[in-house]
């Protein structure tokens, strides 16, 4: 990741408009720029994750006035500490590198909320700004790995016990190739199965041939793609051609950070969020009429 960016990378990254951009710094010191060697601003790397959380805040109604002076920790707290204090905690435990501990909790929200609550309610959030963290340098690899793979247990496990549904329909859940971040699709497969779909989970990272060959044998009637690299050039061609040789009464649906590039369809549609994913296995019948 780039140790700075250019006003125009800022808003590539986050979607925030010049203006706003401008604005926040300017009257309210919400982020702060540098002047580099060609006269043009500069900010650290660390401002794409404060932009993202004063965009969340701001986007649940608090006034970018009374968020704007607190620190990137504090952010955090005042996004969740209502609504998820559980992801405080662990985030919290991982910073430290409690690692026992964070499993120890882990185990013990799952018990007490449920897997599929604690994935959608704490876990995606969680490992949202636990990459946030990673990215700006303020958490360790080995934390963002370990974090990763407690998850990954939890999840899996949850998905492999729950019941499918008499004649339900078949859902298909994968990655693009390269693309090796899984939590997302591992997530919308236990939704998807709690709503009473068949999941074949495939896993993070496959050819586009290799996705499309197993759906015709299998014929499903949801294609789930997680999408994380924000700037895969090809993604938009790849699911197309998806889309195109698939069965048509298929559809594609596609979602992480990547997907708000992607231009959507009939048969390609883009989620912005796992409830709205929950949304959709809900709407769309997952049993055979």
């Amino acid at each position: 990741m780039p140790t700075t960016f250019t006003t125009s990378k800022i808003i590539a990254a986050t979607g925030i408009s010049k203006e706003l951009l401008y604005a926040w710094e300017a009257r309210y010191a919400a982020v702060v720029s540098t002047q580099g060697a060609t006269g043009r601003r500069q900010y650290e790397a660390s401002a794409v994750r404060r932009i993202r959380l004063l965009q969340k805040l701001v986007g649940k109604g608090s006034k970018i006035s009374s968020v704007a002076t607190l620190k990137d920790e504090e952010l955090v707290v005042a996004l969740y500490h209502q609504s998820a204090p559980e992801l405080i905690e662990l985030l919290n435990l991982l910073r430290t590198r409690a690692f026992a501990a964070f499993e120890s909790q882990v185990a013990a929200f799952c018990e007490r909320l449920g897997v599929l609550d604690f994935t959608t309610r704490i876990a995606l959030p969680l490992m949202a700004e636990v990459g946030e963290e990673w990215e700006a340098g303020k958490l360790s690899v080995a934390a963002e790995h370990f974090a990763t793979s407690t998850l990954r247990i939890y999840i899996s496990a949850e998905l492999r016990i729950t019941p499918i549904a008499r004649r339900a329909k078949t859902a298909l859940f994968t990655t693009l190739s390269d693309e090796r971040h899984e939590l997302g699709i591992l997530a919308a497969a236990l939704v998807a199965r709690y709503s009473g779909w068949a999941c074949l989970y495939l896993g993070p990272n496959l050819q586009v041939d290799e996705i499309i060959d197993v759906a015709r044998h299998s014929r499903p009637k949801l294609i789930t793609i997680g999408l994380t690299s924000e700037d895969r050039g090809s993604a938009q061609t790849e699911l197309e051609r998806i889309v195109d040789v698939t069965a048509k009464d298929a559809i594609v649906c596609v979602g992480g950070k990547g997907a708000r590039k992607i231009k959507g369809g009939a048969r390609l549609l883009v989620v912005k969020s796992i409830q709205e994913f929950a949304a959709l296995v809900g709407t769309v019948p997952a049993s055979a009429q």
